[in-house]
């Protein structure tokens, strides 16, 4: 079994959702992933590696980047020996890894804006799902890639999803982040 895995190209992920998302599809490929793991994962980088470790990836296929964004962004575009850059983030960001990566012809795959549809279906539990929606979004002060921006309901339920979540989004507390207190 050989230590690494031959790569036909090496690529750069800065992700702010769970870092398992593109392991798999860089392995199938056989490329090595470097991995910025977002803001809010950070900590649990050294855990992803260390499952990594245990399931048999063998060192140096995955390789975790520590830093923030401002920090690793540039020299990753920048860097003549990576091949492609995937970005998940905000197009202001998004319109800077692009300009970073266009001396070196690298190839982006970006997910930019964030407007991820909560799709809910005729015959859903509509309080239940509107809470949950509106909960996904407004997690993490709204600053998720993932979250779910907007709320698809059937024009048939639409004035009363509308009821639920104004009812919803009056309960919630808002605050001083600093401040002691559920908010």
């Amino acid at each position: 079994r050989s230590n690494r895995i031959p790569p036909p190209s090496p690529s750069v992920e800065r992700t702010s959702v769970p870092l398992r998302r593109s392991i798999g599809s860089a392995l199938k490929i056989q490329a090595i992933e470097d991995l910025r793991s977002g803001d809010e994962h950070r900590a649990r980088a050294g855990e992803e590696q260390q499952l990594a470790a245990e399931a048999g990836i063998p060192a140096g296929v995955l390789n975790i980047v520590p830093g923030s964004g401002a920090e690793v962004g540039e020299p990753i575009g920048l860097h003549p020996d990576i091949d492609m850059v995937s970005f998940t983030g905000s197009t202001r960001a998004g319109v800077q890894v692009a300009k970073n990566a266009a001396d070196t012809v690298k190839r982006v795959h970006q997910e930019l804006g964030g407007k991820s549809p909560n799709v809910i279906l005729p015959g859903a539990d509509l309080p239940r799902a509107v809470q949950t929606g509106l909960f996904s979004v407004i997690m993490n002060s709204g600053q998720s890639c993932i979250a779910p921006a907007r709320m698809l309901v059937h024009e048939s339920h639409a004035a009363e999803a509308a009821q639920i979540a104004s009812g919803v989004m009056k309960a919630v507390e808002t605050g001083d982040p600093a401040q002691e207190g559920r908010h």
